[in-house]
């Protein structure tokens, strides 16, 4: 497959890398600044649980940083 030969060509250059992500939906009366806080938050929340991780937004992440 595509990702199988782009991991191949990756490991042959001895190179490796992963990917943790945060994701937060709109919400009722959200800026971009409260939507991007909130996707930020849980961008920390993937860092923090380990490599190649997605973490959504809750509102536990939100009472944890207050």
């Amino acid at each position: 497959t595509r990702a199988t030969s782009k991991q191949a060509t990756l490991a042959m250059l001895g190179l490796s890398i992963t990917v943790s992500t945060g994701i937060a939906s709109w919400q009722p009366n959200d800026s971009l600044e409260s939507l991007f806080r909130r996707a930020d938050q849980a961008l920390y929340q993937a860092k923090s649980a380990g490599r190649n991780r997605l973490e959504l937004w809750s509102v536990q992440m939100e009472n944890d940083n207050a």
